[in-house]
């Protein structure tokens, strides 16, 4: 019942935080109003929007599962890293994976960040396995594409990782299709990059 899976928070601007990308275990489960018509009143009334971005749709039993907080530079380094404590590769076969509220929220109604999804737009997970060799190699998981959010990964879905091999750490980042340029350097426009996991199993060989 150990994955021997562990992680450190990045550096920052604030030293090693959440807001400098990692990832934080939680176990809030958000049960509020879904429509729009809500948001005034609830989600975004100052900026609340935010106080929930440790919150997902589905609970879990037990519910506890763990949000990862991704940088928005396009192409910016990975800070969501998951190694294994003693150093030995292994096969991650899977994790279940969904969309935290707050990220819902904004690529369905939109914010001051950025535009509601359209039909060409789409937000993805992207775990990157490094092997004993350090050669690497990539998996994409897409959690909303287009304007239509019944096909959009509200709850618990699980992902195939077993693809990648044998692993000492999987890095996690998400990609998204709107950007925008700012002093030369390009951000993901720039919806809240948060991801919900749990359940990581892992294989353990004899």
């Amino acid at each position: 019942d150990n994955t021997l899976l562990t992680h450190s928070f990045a550096e920052g601007g604030y030293g090693k935080a959440f807001s400098s990308g990692g990832v934080a275990v939680s176990n809030y489960i958000y049960t509020g109003p879904l429509g729009e018509a809500d948001l005034s009143a609830d989600l975004y009334a100052d900026n609340s929007a935010y106080q929930h971005q440790l919150s997902v749709y589905s609970a879990k039993n037990p519910n506890n599962f763990a949000v990862g907080y991704c940088d928005s530079t396009v192409d910016g380094e990975y800070k969501n890293e998951i190694w294994f404590a003693d150093s030995q590769p292994r096969v991650i076969e899977s994790m279940n994976v969904c969309i935290p509220v707050v990220t819902y929220y904004c690529i369905k109604y939109g914010s001051s960040f950025n535009d509601p999804y359209g039909e060409d737009d789409y937000l993805k997970l992207v775990a990157t396995g490094t092997k004993s060799d350090g050669t690497t190699s990539t998996l994409e998981f897409v959690l909303a594409e287009g304007a239509d959010d019944s096909e959009w990964v509200q709850d618990w879905t699980k992902w195939d990782l077993s693809s990648l091999g044998a692993v000492t750490k999987i890095a996690l980042h998400m990609e998204e299709a709107q950007s925008v340029t700012y002093d030369s350097v390009t951000y993901y426009y720039c919806s809240p990059l948060f991801f919900a996991i749990d359940d990581i199993t892992v294989r353990f060989e004899e």
